[in-house]
């Protein structure tokens, strides 16, 4: 597994995606952002949601390492 060095401040770095897990939070509990199913989501929400749902998954892991 490789790191990851943070030579900034992590707000400049990831701020732009915090509204973002947000409603990925939401939508993992049952709360689409769009009314209706996955079908009625948007493509890059749902490819979005798969990317941070696979990275909280690897920090998950590698927390209990």
């Amino acid at each position: 597994m490789g790191t990851i060095t943070i030579t900034g401040c992590p707000n400049a770095y990831c701020s732009e995606i915090v509204p973002l897990t947000t409603v990925a939070d939401l939508f993992a509990k049952g709360i689409p952002p769009i009314a209706g199913g996955s079908l009625d989501q948007s493509a890059w929400f749902l490819e979005a949601n798969r990317i941070l749902q696979n990275e909280d998954a690897t920090i998950g892991k590698n927390s209990n390492e």
